[in-house]
């Protein structure tokens, strides 16, 4: 239980670390949160004009006195036909008017969105570039490359689950809430007590899909890694015959890809049937409900109309909310592989209080360094050297004897595991790396 509240602590440090790339566009959210607020409104009107069809046209129900002041000063508001070919307008306009919100919601959204994913990618390129050889020789290129290309995206995917789909449906949720229960408050506690079985399973749910979702990226970015890998080394592969030996690794990466898939689709088919399901029995008991209340008087068919047409906008909404759990489940596994890159501590890095050199001899030397690749697998060993000024040294020997590996410590490509190199006396650990 403990090690779970320390990931979950852990899980949303780092979903507060990436959001804080959705701060730098503050101007971009101000437009969408003010085109928000008009799209839910007329999202809450879109169902009024039947209604008034319904009730005061077709019925024999009396017109509000809101509505009828209204209707007055129409032309042809009137008469039958009048009022009928207003409703129609209204409905068309409510339409055109919302569409065309969601258009610039929508808009906005993707500008500031993919502004995020781009600084993200900037930064874990930066990173990257600031990694030892140790870890790019540990890491294939093509694994990097997706975390940039790929896994960046995850900040959008993040802000779009924690704030800009919630935001939008909570705003959307408050006014109908308010809508359906002046309408009828019984009926919408009905409506609203399907939130509790929509939450569990979307819980139940949860770990299956982040583990099928980081099984699916990893298999991705191998299959990246080894067409990057193969093609890159084209020559050696022609030369040694070895094209029907990497096509073969390409098809198991890929059936690999595809079992992942198929897991991956099957937990969020799962999850999506468990939520339709409860949607579905909670939409026939309040058709089942409000219907008997028709049918005594007390409530209006339009009236029955629009409380149906809010549920299903209501419940789509609730999804929004009890959907955060399992998505946020889909895009952990690319936040874990976001962070790995920027939460990593560099192998070579400079010292607190580092030296800046201005100038120097050039008296180098090496005492007792020992250095290699993998840990209990020493390429130098106890290696003492005097580079003098001035000085031409030549290193010679068979190849892996650790000439290329000398010449990478002299450029602190790589810290030494014991001994050190010193520059006039200097330690190279004492010096800025720039």
């Amino acid at each position: 239980m403990r090690r779970q509240l320390r990931q979950a602590g852990a899980g949303l440090k780092g979903y507060g670390r990436l959001l804080r790339y959705a701060l730098a566009d503050w101007k971009g959210w101000a437009f969408i949160v003010g085109v928000t607020l008009l799209s839910s409104a007329f999202d809450l009107l879109t169902p009024w004009p039947m209604k008034v069809l319904v009730d005061q046209v077709l019925g024999q129900e009396p017109m509000p006195e809101s509505i009828a002041r209204v209707v007055q000063v129409l032309p042809g508001g009137g008469t039958a036909g009048g009022l009928i070919a207003w409703v129609a307008g209204a409905g068309l306009a409510i339409f055109g008017v919302g569409s065309l919100m969601d258009v610039l919601l929508t808009r906005a959204w993707l500008r500031v969105g993919q502004g995020m994913v781009y600084r993200l990618a900037a930064d874990l390129f930066a990173r990257l570039l600031r990694r030892s050889l140790l870890f790019h020789r540990r890491n294939s290129v093509g694994d990097s490359m997706s975390r940039i290309t790929g896994d960046s995206w995850c900040v959008y995917k993040l802000v779009d689950t924690l704030l800009f789909a919630p935001g939008h449906a909570l705003i959307t949720l408050i006014g109908m809430v308010v809508l359906m229960a002046r309408m009828d408050p019984n009926l919408t506690l009905l409506a609203l007590a399907v939130a509790p079985f929509l939450t569990g399973s979307s819980l139940l749910l949860g770990r299956p899909i982040r583990a099928a979702a980081r099984a699916r990226r990893e298999i991705e970015s191998r299959i990246q890694s080894h067409v990057q890998q193969t093609l890159s080394g084209i020559p050696v592969v022609q030369a040694f015959a070895r094209e029907e030996h990497e096509q073969n690794r390409l098809r198991q990466f890929t059936e690999a890809a595809v079992r992942a898939q198929q897991r991956s689709t099957l937990v969020g088919g799962l999850s999506e049937l468990a939520s339709g399901l409860i949607v579905t029995l909670g939409t026939g008991l309040v058709l089942w409900f409000g219907a008997r209340q028709v049918l005594r008087g007390e409530l209006t068919v339009g009236s029955l109309l629009v409380f149906l047409a809010y549920l299903g906008s209501l419940q789509t909404q609730l999804k929004a909310f009890t959907g955060i759990h399992a998505a946020l489940q889909e895009i952990g596994a690319s936040v874990d592989r976001v962070h790995e890159v920027l939460e990593a501590v560099p192998e070579v890095s400079d010292r607190p209080g580092a030296l800046t050199l201005r100038s120097a001899r050039g008296h180098v030397r090496l005492e007792e360094v020992t250095f290699g690749y993998e840990p209990g697998r020493p390429v130098l060993q106890q290696v003492s050297l005097e580079l003098p000024p001035g000085h031409i040294v030549a290193l010679v020997g068979v190849s892996g004897a650790g000439k290329s590996t000398l010449a990478a410590l002299l450029g602190r490509l790589f810290d030494p595991w014991q001994g050190r190199l010193t520059l006039d006396g200097i330690d190279f650990r004492d010096l800025r790396l720039a």
